[in-house]
C-alpha cells in the first residue's frame, strides 16, 4: 500500500514538475491583438494599456457644415476623410442640439403665448425631437446608398445623409418657431 501512495506522489509531483516545464505556445506580435478577457493573463501577453486609444484627428480642419458644403472641409481624397467626415456630423448634431434647446427656451419669453402653453410647446418640441431623431437614423441607414449626390462607401454615405438631414432640421426650426 505504500509503494501506491509512493508511486502516486511522484507520479503527482512529476507531472505538476512537466506542466511548468512545458513549452508555451508561440506568440507572434501580441500588441497587435486584443486580449481575451475571459482568460486569466498568462507570461506572454502583453500588459494592458493604461489609456484608451483615442480617435485620430485629422489633418483637415473640421468646420460646421452648410447647404453649399454638406461636408464641411472634408475632402474625400485624402486618408482622413471619414474622421473628418465623422467630425463634421459630430458639429451637424450639435448645431440641432443648440437650435432645439435656444428655441426651447425662447418659448420661455414669449409673452403673447399663455403659460401653460409655454410648457406643453417646450415638451412638444422635445418629443418631436427626439421622434425626429429616430426616423433621421432610421432614413440614414440602409436608405442612404440610394441618396443620389451622396459620394463613398456605406459608411460615408449614412454620414453624410445624417449631416444633410442635420442642416435640413437646423433651416426648418428656424423657419418655424424662432422669434420674428
Amino acid at each position: 500500500m505504500r509503494r501506491w501512495a509512493a508511486a502516486i506522489a511522484w507520479l503527482a509531483l512529476a507531472g505538476a514538475a512537466s506542466a511548468d516545464d512545458a513549452p508555451q505556445p508561440r506568440v507572434i506580435a501580441p500588441e497587435r491583438f486584443q486580449p481575451n478577457l475571459r482568460e486569466a493573463p498568462a507570461k506572454h501577453d502583453a500588459p494592458a494599456k493604461a489609456e484608451p486609444a483615442q480617435a485620430e484627428q485629422p489633418r483637415t480642419p473640421v468646420v460646421m457644415p452648410t447647404f453649399d458644403h454638406p461636408v464641411g472641409a472634408c475632402d474625400p481624397n485624402t486618408h482622413d476623410w471619414l474622421a473628418c467626415l465623422e467630425l463634421t456630423a459630430k458639429l451637424s448634431d450639435d448645431a440641432v442640439e443648440d437650435a432645439v434647446s435656444r428655441l426651447s427656451d425662447g418659448f420661455e419669453h414669449r409673452a403673447s403665448v399663455e403659460f401653460f402653453a409655454r410648457a406643453e410647446a417646450k415638451k412638444a418640441l422635445k418629443g418631436a425631437e427626439e421622434t425626429w431623431r429616430a426616423l433621421r437614423d432610421y432614413e440614414c441607414g440602409d436608405l442612404a446608398r440610394m441618396e443620389r449626390g451622396l459620394v463613398g462607401a456605406y459608411r460615408d454615405a449614412r454620414l453624410q445623409c445624417r449631416i444633410r438631414r442635420n442642416l435640413e432640421r437646423v433651416d426648418m426650426l428656424n423657419n418655424r418657431y424662432a422669434e420674428p
